[in-house]
């Protein structure tokens, strides 16, 4: 299982839950020690059911592969395609395909096994560029999709607003539209933060708070960490009764999982995060990407007998 490192614990409760594999019966690849703990290690006794690995580490491995014209320097004692035959895998399994693609694909090239299965809601892609590289690695005939019908359950609202004032308030980079340079202005300004985090408080109340019933959850994206922050201690003082936890990078699995109300980035938590009992998602990013706009809306699931709201908010 080859996955980007914020997933292997996911990937590992997965297993257990789902399957008769034990603690013992894992290896977990992460750094370059335990790839060389492996290769050291000799093929017949190597009795392991499953691998989780990063996919960080496999890359650097390959990375230092050609950059240094041989496998001996970092202590690797092979090339990287002959890794998989030494560890006994036939198969690997790729979560989260559109992410970081360029590493899967790389990996995929030096990785002899009989199968690579690739998972992916959103393996499609604004840039053309992109949805050729897709197709490369998972042509049209070896994908498996539109075996369920789509149902249609998530009621969509788009929030519009204006600024009064345009002064120091900044977005743009030689790349086009950036949403965390605009929320820095925000936070550079008290008065302009105030009043942001008062609408977003508006919905809150008006899309989770009056309509949520006991364990319901509540999920709201923002682009940078800071305000996350901010808007995490913003909503404690709110509501200094309720479970309240930012997740983002090294945050706790568990903050997103148990909390009442989760405030995250795209980055930690628009993917391979099931929420139980989640009936809104507020997202405050303007963005291109239609896999990042799919996924953010994609946490929410369908709940027998109640409504799930995704509302986003943009500045035109």
């Amino acid at each position: 299982i080859l996955v980007l490192p914020k997933y292997i614990e996911k990937w590992r409760d997965d297993l257990y839950k789902y399957t008769n594999i034990k603690e013992k019966d894992i290896f977990f690849i992460k750094g370059s020690k335990s790839i060389i703990e492996l290769m050291n290690q000799p093929r017949h006794t190597i009795k392991y059911k499953a691998f989780i690995a990063s996919i960080t580490t496999m890359n650097y491995m390959i990375s230092d592969y050609e950059s240094e014209g041989a496998y001996g320097l970092q202590g690797y004692t092979m090339p990287p395609y002959d890794f998989m035959d030494h560890i006994g895998v036939g198969v690997i399994l790729n979560d989260e395909t559109h992410q970081h693609f360029h590493a899967l694909l790389k990996i995929s090239l030096y990785m002899n096994v009989n199968q690579i299965i690739g998972l992916s809601a959103t393996l499609d892609s604004h840039r053309d560029e992109m949805k050729r590289l897709y197709s490369y690695m998972f042509p049209s005939d070896n994908r498996i999709s539109n075996i369920a019908k789509i149902e249609k359950y998530t009621y969509v609202k788009a929030i519009e607003y204006r600024l009064s004032d345009m002064k120091g308030v900044q977005y743009s980079t030689s790349q086009g539209y950036n949403h965390i340079k605009y929320e820095h202005s925000i936070m550079k300004s008290k008065c302009f933060m105030q009043n942001y985090f008062n609408m977003i408080f508006h919905y809150v109340e008006k899309d989770y708070i009056k309509r949520k019933q006991d364990g319901e959850r509540l999920l709201i994206f923002m682009a940078s960490i800071a305000l996350c922050t901010a808007f995490t201690n913003y909503l404690k003082n709110k509501y200094p009764s309720m479970d309240i936890r930012r997740y983002v990078e090294d945050d706790p699995y568990e903050n997103i999982l148990n909390a009442e109300i989760s405030v995250s980035t795209v980055i930690s938590a628009s993917t391979a995060v099931d929420i139980p009992k989640l009936i809104t998602v507020i997202n405050t990013i303007s963005m291109a990407s239609l896999q990042a706009n799919l996924q953010t809306m994609g946490r929410l699931r369908k709940i027998p007998g109640r409504d799930v709201w995704y509302d986003y908010i943009y500045c035109p």
